[in-house]
């Protein structure tokens, strides 16, 4: 078998990838076959693509309290048009969460209000189904649900200002 170098031109009968014919191995062609039976099922929703987990969206209340927007901008912001924080509890919901957010980005902000660190919390982010692009985010005490809360409504999380509201308890 002699060696083809890759800058000559190609012996006769062989094909190039510049070649408008199909490559023909052994008797099939670099087509694909025709499709056969049933079509295939629809592609499912699939979760948004998360980016890798980097250095934490916020690092400290400082960081909130500069991507929080202020009182009067959001009563101009149409997702906090009937706004209402809801009965207190441990529990929070959010809404109004970017596309672009991943549950790395919501941990960063919520962990803050986990009193210290000491103060276990749980964070249940939906990115499929009815409750998409929503949060659910439990403390152990009143007090660290009434602070995130106060800090956290209203900040900027990638493009859109998250609305945060006590969330009926479980």
């Amino acid at each position: 078998m002699s060696h083809h170098h890759p800058y000559a031109p190609p012996p006769p009968g062989m094909s190039t990838a510049m070649s408008s014919k199909p490559l023909n191995i052994g008797g099939y062609s670099s087509y694909p076959p025709p499709h056969q039976g049933a079509p295939p099922p629809p592609p499912q929703a699939q979760p948004p693509p998360q980016a890798p987990a980097g250095p934490p969206m916020f690092n400290d209340l400082n960081d909130v309290a500069r991507c929080r927007l202020s009182e009067d901008d959001r009563r101009k912001d149409p997702a906090f048009n009937f706004y209402q924080p809801g009965e207190p509890s441990k529990r929070l919901y959010v809404k109004n969460i970017s596309r672009l957010t991943t549950e790395h980005d919501l941990r960063s902000l919520f962990r803050l209000f986990a009193e210290d660190g000491m103060n276990r919390y749980s964070l249940k982010y939906f990115t499929v189904g009815k409750m998409r692009y929503q949060c659910f985010v439990e403390y152990e005490t009143m007090e660290a649900a009434f602070s995130a809360l106060v800090h956290s409504n209203g900040v900027m999380v990638h493009d859109k200002p998250i609305c945060v509201s006590f969330g009926k308890s479980r």
